[in-house]
């Protein structure tokens, strides 16, 4: 399986505190059958911006090699959506899942509003495919889901989280959104060893009892597989006899994105060439001020020289003067 919603960077976020923890999840994700997974840290400004992500994550992944532990991660964000995040995503601050175009975006839980669906379908425009963070803890969705099901429509995917389906209390609801087509991928959003540990495989055996293997297999394995590889998500249609009769998929066209990442890079280039104009400007400036600068002060010492004569301290006013010319 593979695990495409987790906070396994250590000490970077509500996740893992540190290495030792981020080890122990992993090792228990493999044992629930996980083989892969994309990290998926908070980004969520200014309160999580990233800072430490990319050298934390390294040193997860530089113990993976140095063990020969048979485990691949990838490197992701949890984007809060928010006009600052907006910003951030625009900036190339936040991760995209496994450096595919894929987004992992979580909404406000309690307070949806008609500028949030604006902004999903901007980052659509930009080129960006979304997945939403945990769908089943959003009250829109509980209440509606109906707007979930429009939300698929305009080909936004929807990631459930594996506990919702293992909790006896939600397991209806759960499996209710998967048979009506709602659920692209399950994933664990585990966050330590404790109260959200990182567990998969029980979820996945009630899939499979209630739909069947092929429905499992696309839900924790397939999807998931094809974020990685950039590619689109399908959802499995089931009839009455809860068996897969079709597969529904959505084709986006990338020439937005494409244009939008040339202009993010002509924008980089532009503000790197704007630094280098500024230092070299900065640099020659200095120069010019402080040679009139050393002049003055120096000519100002001579003046204090009780043996000049009239004229030479004429002669040096009139080199401070100069010198102080040049400065305007």
């Amino acid at each position: 399986m593979i695990d495409t919603h987790i906070h396994m960077v250590p000490g970077v976020d509500d996740g893992a505190k540190d290495l030792e923890t981020a080890i122990q999840m992993m090792k228990l994700a493999m044992n629930e059958g996980v083989n892969e997974m994309i990290l998926t840290p908070h980004f969520n400004l200014p309160t999580y911006h990233n800072q430490k992500v990319d050298e934390q994550y390294q040193v997860l992944n530089d113990y993976i090699t140095a063990e020969n532990i048979d485990f691949k991660i990838h490197l992701g964000n949890e984007i809060y959506l928010s006009e600052e995040t907006m910003v951030g995503i625009s900036q190339g601050k936040a991760h995209t899942m496994g450096n595919s175009r894929f987004l992992l975006i979580e909404l406000p839980y309690y307070h949806y509003y008609p500028f949030h669906e604006s902004m999903l379908f901007e980052l659509q425009e930009k080129g960006f495919k979304v997945v939403l963070a945990h769908v089943e803890r959003y009250e829109v969705f509980s209440k509606k889901p109906d707007k979930l099901a429009v939300l698929n429509e305009r080909g936004i995917y929807a990631q459930i989280t594996s506990h919702y389906i293992m909790d006896s209390k939600t397991r209806k609801k759960a499996l209710k959104w998967i048979e009506t087509g709602l659920i692209h991928i399950v994933a664990s959003d585990g966050h330590d060893m404790i109260k959200r540990r990182p567990l998969m495989k029980m979820a996945y055996e009630i899939i499979v009892k209630a739909f069947g293997e092929e429905c499992g297999q696309m839900l924790f394995v397939e999807n998931p597989g094809m974020v990685i590889q950039d590619c689109e998500l399908m959802v499995p249609l089931l009839n009455k006899k809860n068996e897969i009769f079709a597969l529904v998929g959505i084709s986006h066209d990338v020439t937005r994105h494409h244009k939008y990442e040339q202009e993010l890079a002509s924008a980089k280039e532009k503000a790197e060439e704007s630094d280098r104009v500024k230092s070299s400007f900065l640099a020659n400036m200095s120069h010019e001020i402080r040679t009139p600068m050393n002049s003055i002060i120096g000519f100002s010492d001579l003046l204090a020289d009780s043996d000049l004569t009239i004229d030479q301290r004429i002669e040096i006013i009139d080199m401070i003067q100069s010198n102080g010319h040049t400065l305007i």
